[in-house]
């Protein structure tokens, strides 16, 4: 059997859009236990969610917070050669991504002219009932420390292309994902962060035969281009986000029924 490495993103991937569930993935999660492939989460939530999610899946492999803003490698890569790298509990953390404060000071002056709105914002209950999600999921959503999630109020094409030119000059950027758009730091990106846990796994297990990465939006383009086999589950809708790159697969099905075809098909 050839040696794989997965990486996948959460909402509307690995998880359901509306319900969280990865009931639709179990088979393929089972598949992925049972030949010890490393699952390594790319996500824009917070390192609080991602925690959940993983105690959830029963894996402890190294994940990717915030559309790449931080690397968290676990304690079994103690030898990693990470000068830079934070101990937060039983974790080495790599920063890659903007501070928060930094990315909120930018936002606030613009917030008014360009009819945004942000994590900020937003009252616990008003999330909660905006993401379908509880009161204590939307708090640990809320602890954000690499980017801002945000939604136009009006005219968001226009305000959309207004607000990524003065980011860009700013140093920074904005991703768009499946329900919020993302404002982060411009250097910033899953991609940047996928390349340095390859890095690292490769220097600790060798090399794998094949990289596969899931997602579903363009938020995950750049993790999908850095893929042997790059996968794009379906909307809840039936459409694909609009990438286009080499090799680049369509699942077939959305979310974790998506995923599990796919996983399935290339691991057995």
């Amino acid at each position: 059997m050839q040696k794989f490495i997965i990486f996948t993103d959460l909402d509307g991937t690995l998880l359901d859009h509306d319900t969280y569930s990865f009931a639709a993935a179990e088979e393929a999660l089972s598949l992925i236990k049972s030949e010890n492939i490393p699952l390594i989460i790319v996500t824009s939530k917070t390192s609080s969610e991602v925690f959940d999610v993983q105690k959830q899946l029963g894996i402890s492999h190294p994940f990717i917070v915030e559309n790449g803003g931080a690397v968290f490698f676990p304690e079994e890569f103690a030898d990693l050669d990470c000068s830079d790298c934070e101990k937060q509990n039983n974790y080495f953390v790599k920063t890659l991504g903007a501070e928060r404060e930094k990315i909120l000071g930018f936002l606030e002056p613009l917030k008014s002219d360009l009819k945004v709105r942000s994590f900020v914002g937003f009252s616990d209950d008003e999330l909660s009932k905006l993401m379908d999600m509880n009161i204590e999921e939307t708090q640990k959503s809320k602890k954000r420390e690499f980017s801002e999630p945000f939604i136009f109020l009006e005219n968001e094409k226009e305000n959309f292309n207004l607000l990524q030119k003065k980011a860009l000059e700013s140093g920074f950027k904005i991703l768009k994902g499946g329900r919020f758009y993302h404002l982060i730091g411009r250097s910033q990106d899953k991609g940047e962060a996928v390349k340095i846990v390859k890095s690292v796994y490769s220097i600790k297990y060798g090399r794998f035969s094949k990289s596969i990465g899931i997602g579903d939006s363009m938020n995950d383009y750049e993790m999908l281009k850095q893929m042997d086999i790059p996968v794009l589950v379906a909307k809840k809708d039936g459409t694909y986000e609009n990438i286009h790159l080499p090799g680049l697969i369509k699942a077939g099905a959305a979310g974790p029924e998506g995923w599990n075809k796919v996983v399935l098909n290339y691991i057995l």
